[in-house]
């Protein structure tokens, strides 16, 4: 016989604590940066391989505006990417949390989408000020992050508990 997992509700003792978000906020962002470069990198490369120095010169005449979209790119990329494939970005595998929904499934590409936009509304970052230490991104895509440390305890708790009512 075999035992169907349970689904877990999400309490807010598996949330992610505010360090371990503002690690991963961290991690995320030099992450970012870092691919900022290598894109740098690259151009000049490809101009001193082909000598068409035309990627130098889109680097030089980005101006700030420039410097800005390509970074708006970038975060939209690298969040899009990481969390609608695996619910994790490199931040969140080093702390060791995960995204998930209310339920305990994996978001769907469209809460992916909500959370990577909702992250360009100005001054999205001090909604962590809050008492739950939660983002407006999460609010807004009805999405939590969570500690995975607790979160399967909490899930091994919960099939135990299955798994004896089974066998009764």
């Amino acid at each position: 016989m075999e035992i169907a997992l349970k689904k877990i509700k999400i309490t807010p003792q598996m949330y992610a604590s505010k360090n371990k978000r503002f690690a991963n906020f961290i991690i995320d962002y030099v992450v970012q940066l870092l691919i900022g470069v290598a894109i740098g990198f690259l151009c000049v490369i490809l101009a001193e391989v082909t000598g068409h120095y035309a990627y130098i010169e889109w680097i030089d005449n980005m101006g700030t505006l420039g410097e800005y979209a390509l970074g708006l790119l970038i975060l939209i990329i690298y969040y899009l990417v990481f969390e609608s494939l695996t619910g994790r970005t490199l931040g969140k595998y080093i702390t060791n949390t995960k995204i998930l929904t209310h339920d305990g499934q994996k978001p769907g590409m469209d809460k992916i989408l909500y959370r990577t936009l909702s992250r360009l509304i100005p001054f999205e970052a001090f909604s962590f000020l809050g008492e739950e230490g939660k983002g407006w991104h999460d609010t807004i895509s009805k999405t939590v992050v969570v500690d995975l440390h607790k979160y399967n305890i909490e899930t091994e708790m919960a099939n135990s508990i299955n798994e004896i009512g089974m066998e009764l």
